[in-house]
């Protein structure tokens, strides 16, 4: 037909150009989103949260259909390389709803034992007046030592036997008052006297400790003698013996008191002169 034009070849290869070209950079921008997630691991949908993956249990018909979950659900992500740590549930509650938990006191059990009866159960303030026990003193004198020695012999009928020594007057004293034992010493020993047996020694200094008043409880009777020897001091020596509560120089003593040996010197110290000792009141202090 005459009026009609050619269509323009140029024009429409640059048209088809164009598109082409659009659609290969539309084709890379999309394969590279898609390449991206995947690297990092995003699906493109967000996690489910616990309260709906439960919604969701309960709606669908699998193995969990037309039960109530009354424990909540954990979700982990399948594309997540670490590990997610599920907190402990701990059950607070008791299935236990008795009534009857109780303590209440019933009669009591009677051992089978014959020296424990109930009906010899006495409920009295038991009696705690002491055993008194009765010493005599035998013999008490002040005895000075500088390079000297002296023996007595002495016969106990009743135990025990104490030989006391206090010791004072020391020819070099220390920063306390003690005497110096390389100066002032004095061995004592106590042996029965019929068979020569040494029964108990003591003394002070030298291998001997420097307590300036001691003592020696001696639990047998019989015949003992006491040797010493020293220098440098002077030694108050006490002898005591057990006697009986009729004797008229005892001396009562509670068995309990501190240091009952030295109380007995004590007494015996402030006595006259001729050795009577009357017998004691009250017991002294009581310590226990």
């Amino acid at each position: 037909m005459a009026g009609n034009q050619a269509p323009d070849i140029g024009q429409l290869t640059k048209i088809l150009t164009i598109a082409i070209a659009a659609t290969i950079i539309l084709v890379v921008a999309v394969g590279a989103i898609f390449a991206f997630k995947m690297l990092t691991g995003d699906n493109g949908s967000p996690d489910p949260s616990p309260s709906s993956l439960g919604q969701a249990s309960e709606a669908s018909g699998g193995q969990n259909a037309g039960t109530t979950s009354t424990s909540p659900e954990y979700y982990t992500n399948p594309y997540n390389s670490g590990t997610q740590d599920e907190p402990e549930l701990t059950n607070t509650t008791s299935d236990d709803t008795s009534e009857d938990d109780s303590v209440k006191t019933v009669e009591p059990f009677i051992p089978d034992d014959p020296l424990f009866s109930p009906t010899e159960f006495n409920n009295s303030v038991p009696d705690d007046t002491p055993n008194l026990e009765y010493y005599q003193v035998l013999f008490k004198n002040s005895i000075p030592f500088s390079y000297n020695s002296s023996s007595i012999l002495v016969n106990v009928g009743k135990g025990p036997l104490i030989v006391g020594y206090k010791f004072s007057n020391f020819i070099v004293t220390t920063n306390n008052g003690n005497g110096n034992p390389y100066y002032s010493f004095l061995d004592l020993t106590v042996k029965d006297n019929s068979t020569g047996e040494v029964i108990a020694d003591g003394g002070y200094g030298r291998t001997h400790p420097t307590t300036v008043e001691q003592y020696i409880p001696i639990l047998k009777t019989g015949e003992f003698r006491i040797d010493m020897y020293g220098t440098g001091l002077d030694v108050e020596l006490i002898i005591i013996s057990g006697t009986v509560p009729e004797n008229p120089n005892a001396i009562a003593i509670d068995p309990r008191i501190k240091n009952k040996y030295s109380v007995i010197a004590k007494k015996a110290r402030n006595t006259p002169a001729d050795n009577t000792i009357k017998q004691s009141g009250e017991p002294e202090e009581e310590w226990w």
